[in-house]
């Protein structure tokens, strides 16, 4: 497995179906979230009591 460390503004301008793909990749892992958990809302980064959320692995976020 090979790794490539760049920025994403970088890719942004040079990969633009990337973004793309991130973005259908959220909406779907959302969607699946809200099946597995039908009891509970989506709530962001910022979940409150009964809901589920997302993260990212960069602090400054």
């Amino acid at each position: 497995m090979e790794y490539v460390i760049t920025e994403y503004e970088k890719v942004r301008e040079n990969f633009p179906q990337f973004g793309k793909v991130m973005k259908q990749l959220k909406t779907d892992l959302i969607a699946k979230a809200a099946g597995d958990w039908a009891n509970k809302k989506f709530g962001g980064m910022y979940p409150e009591a009964g809901q589920f959320g997302i993260s990212t692995i960069i602090p400054a976020l």
